[in-house]
């Protein structure tokens, strides 16, 4: 008696019951075809429908008997107690928990076809037997796309026997296994599925372990800088296989390439490989095969290889902090042009490298190379008046390959550059005065010479100043002296070097001299000469006394007559008094006199030497110094500078 009362035992009633299952505590689970309903038998033979509603088709997904189905053919029930039912006339597979919350696991209502895919992508043909194995995936008969069918529990589908619209009886691996309107399906606790094939009128048996993937890694090809291409061989061995290349800078990979199998179910091994690109220079990458069925996966010992160094020595950007470069940069132009003015004595460039791994320098004006971090400012490159040349110099990683950007920068003129103030040749009415115009400025110099006045007077001599006496010197740049007369005897002078052009006049700053010196007075007297040599040299000792020129001068001692140091050392509660006596003239005129104490005549020392001024008769001082006595013995000396 058809029905579809719920009810227990003999009073519950089905209408055209098919597919039945059975869970771990004894429920079963039943597909009741022409009610369209999923019905559930406890033990006790209490019947309850579990989802949808008698008599109603559809392919809603919803709770209890909210839901609907077409016609369901089979269902298979999993450890967690949900269900599977293969929707036979709405063309689906669906899930029903044990709450009876029915959803679409693949498939879509409907329409029939025979696509592998995920979800709704995949298409079935009248799906009547159903399965499902430990690790939740669902085995499908296809019935009229005489196939069997796998589908993941993330609802991806794929063709695991026989060809979809092909019918025939061959026996082998699943991918060329042949199918006749399969109704049934089974799998053993070995992993054999039992496929009970209707028109054909047998039971057939197809083992789904033991066939993962057989994989080779192969080497490498192709390689350079910044690529390389992986190679291996990949058997799918009878089930549709997906292969990637798993490669990266450490044995955790980190990156995948995928490769085509040209036949992804086939029985042969097929060469596969997958270009890289973007690589690092100089760098080690680890890399391996792997390959997944429905048998497993499969992965192959990895390798390694190691890019090649580059040669990249280009230029990505080159930038000033002051005056436009022309042309606009591009890599390939290495010479350009920039200006600026004279206010800016200094540039910085900033160059970025298009590889990394190079290195960069630069220099002005041929000075010597200096480093830069990529993509930072250099230092100050200083900048003469005029032309100047910037060089910007990549190496590449490999050491070798280096290219040169070279900048010419015009700096606007300015005025001239003198340094180097110098007195020579001084006697007691004249000296040989100079300098040095290291510069032009940028524009041609029409004068420059010297100016000089009596320090007393005018301390800043400028041309036109007050009591300021101007000689002129021929040339324009370069060293250059001016002889000068007239001076006036022991007296101080001020001078300058200036040079002038069109943009005005520049001095160097300001140097001084002495007309006739104590010294020079000293000599001219005792020698007839002021120059410091032959029998007038400080260090020489004319009149054969032990005592030099520099000494006897100081002292105020006749240097061509022999003579004595008048000087005295003695102990003094406890101390050493050393007294000596040296020339008035002397220390006036800037002599220095300094007492030294050593106790091994190596080392000398000033430390606690007091002095003390005696007598000064105009002529001569007399100067005593208070030493400690220390410890056993002790020298004195005395250093005049």
């Amino acid at each position: 008696m058809s029905g579809s009362a719920d009810g227990t035992g003999s009073a519950a009633r089905f209408n055209n019951p098919s597919g039945v299952a059975v869970d771990s505590a004894g429920n079963v689970y039943v597909a009741d075809g022409d009610n369209s309903t999923i019905r559930k038998v406890t033990a006790a033979g209490v019947v309850n429908t579990l989802a949808g509603s008698a008599g109603e088709t559809g392919s809603t997904d919803g709770t209890g008997s909210a839901a609907r189905f077409f016609y369901p053919n089979g269902v298979a029930v999993d450890s967690e107690g949900s269900v599977y039912v293969s929707d036979g006339d709405s063309n689906t597979i669906r899930k029903v928990t044990a709450a009876g919350v029915v959803s679409t696991l693949a498939g879509s209502a409907g329409v029939s076809g025979s696509a592998d895919g995920t979800g709704s992508a995949a298409r079935f043909n009248n799906p009547t037997g159903v399965m499902v194995d430990s690790a939740g995936n669902v085995y499908v008969a296809d019935q009229f796309n005489h196939t069997i069918r796998m589908v993941t529990s993330a609802g991806v589908v794929s063709t695991i026997g026989g060809v979809a619209g092909q019918f025939g009886h061959a026996i082998g691996y699943a991918s060329v296994a042949g199918f006749y309107k399969p109704s049934g399906i089974s799998l053993s606790p070995s992993g054999v599925i039992y496929v009970t094939d209707s028109n054909h009128r047998v039971v057939q048996g197809q083992q789904l372990s033991g066939f993962q993937p057989v994989l080779t890694l192969g080497g490498i090809s192709a390689l350079s800088t910044t690529g390389a291409t992986l190679n291996g061989t990949v058997n799918p061995n009878g089930f549709v296989t997906t292969a990637q290349f798993e490669y990266g800078t450490t044995t955790s990979y980190g990156s995948t390439a995928a490769v085509t199998l040209s036949a992804n179910s086939g029985t042969t091994a097929q060469n596969v490989s997958a270009s890289l690109t973007g690589l690092t220079p100089n760098t080690v990458y680890y890399y391996r095969l792997s390959a997944v069925n429905v048998d497993g996966t499969q992965t192959t010992l990895g390798g390694m290889f190691t890019t090649t160094l580059s040669s990249n020595a280009n230029l990505s950007a080159l930038a000033l902090n002051s005056g436009t470069l022309s042309p606009v940069f591009a890599s390939g132009t290495v010479s350009y042009t920039a200006s600026v003015g004279n206010a800016v004595n200094s540039i910085t460039v900033t160059p970025t490298l298009a590889d990394a791994s190079g290195s960069v320098q630069v220099r002005s004006n041929g000075g010597t190379y200096a480093s830069v971090i990529s993509g930072s400012a250099s230092g100050a490159l200083a900048l003469n008046s005029g032309s100047n040349t910037v060089d910007v110099r990549v190496t590449a990683q490999d050491g070798v390959t280096q290219k040169t950007y070279t900048v010419a920068v015009a700096r606007g003129a300015a005025t001239p550059t003198v340094d180097s103030p110098e007195a020579e040749s001084i006697s007691a009415t004249g000296a040989s005065l100079g300098g040095n115009v290291i510069s032009d400025g940028g524009a041609e110099i029409t004068e420059r010479g010297v100016v000089y006045s009596v320090t007393a007077s005018n301390g800043n001599p400028l041309i036109g100043g007050a009591g300021v006496t101007k000689v002129t010197a021929s040339g324009t740049t370069g060293q250059f002296t001016a002889a000068v007369t007239g001076l006036v005897q022991e007296t101080d002078y001020s001078f300058r070097a200036y040079a002038t052009n069109s943009q005005g006049t520049s001095y160097t700053s300001v140097g001084s001299f002495t007309a006739l010196t104590f010294h020079q007075s000293w000599r001219k007297a005792h020698f007839g000469s002021f120059a410091n040599s032959g029998q007038a040299a400080d260090d020489a000792d004319p009149d054969s006394d032990g005592i030099p020129n520099l000494l006897e001068r100081a002292l105020n001692l006749p240097p061509n007559a022999a003579s004595r140091v008048s000087e005295n050392l003695r102990t003094a509660g406890g101390n050493l008094e050393y007294t000596y006596t040296r020339g008035s003239a002397a220390h006036h005129s800037g002599t220095t006199f300094q007492v030294e104490w050593s106790d091994d005549l190596t080392t000398w020392s000033t430390a606690g030497v007091g002095e003390s001024l005696v007598s000064d008769d105009g002529a001569h001082q007399q100067v005593r110094a208070t030493i400690s006595a220390g410890s056993s013995r002790r020298f004195v000396r005395l250093r005049v500078r």
